[in-house]
């Protein structure tokens, strides 16, 4: 992932220095999926790993820097933090309490959760389809195409 996103925003950084140039000076935020599930080696269709348990991490894309080693450093350093911080495990605690539990009204429901999750440029994912071809009504897909709602101006489904 370190990779993938060091590449991204370098990408995002050609794009802004071509046709955008005063865009290298703001902050360009994205968002990504995380999987809660610890489920390596288990059965995951087995009721109690079954369904989606993710929150979402949120990394500054270093557009302002020139030099690649330095945007992969950054990157990498970002997400590293991502990996030891609880955050995205109260984020989504308190998502579900929100949407679940605390009886507010769905107005406010959806303002707290565009607070938690659209509060960025960008929203990426690579999470990976299903390694095996999957068939609807007994006829094989020939190409899945995965998208994620969400109300931003930009969404990278990377492959």
């Amino acid at each position: 992932n370190d990779v993938l996103m060091a590449v991204t925003a370098l990408t995002l950084q050609e794009y802004f220095r071509k046709y955008e140039p005063q865009t290298l000076k703001q902050k360009v935020r994205g968002n990504f999926p995380i999987n809660l599930r610890s489920v390596a080696g288990e059965d995951v269709m087995a009721d109690e790993h079954f369904g989606n348990r993710f929150s979402q991490g949120q990394l500054r894309f270093p557009i302002h820097k020139e030099d690649p080693l330095k945007v992969f450093e950054d990157v990498k350093a970002q997400i590293d933090m991502i990996k030891v911080s609880p955050e995205p495990i109260i984020r989504h605690k308190i998502l579900n309490f929100a949407v679940l539990q605390s009886g507010l009204p769905k107005p406010t429901i959806a303002d707290l959760a565009l607070d938690a999750f659209g509060k960025v440029t960008a929203m990426l994912s690579n999470v990976p389809g299903p390694l095996e071809t999957v068939h609807i009504l007994g006829q094989p897909l020939e190409d899945l195409t995965f998208y994620c709602v969400a109300p931003l101006g930009l969404y990278f489904g990377i492959v």
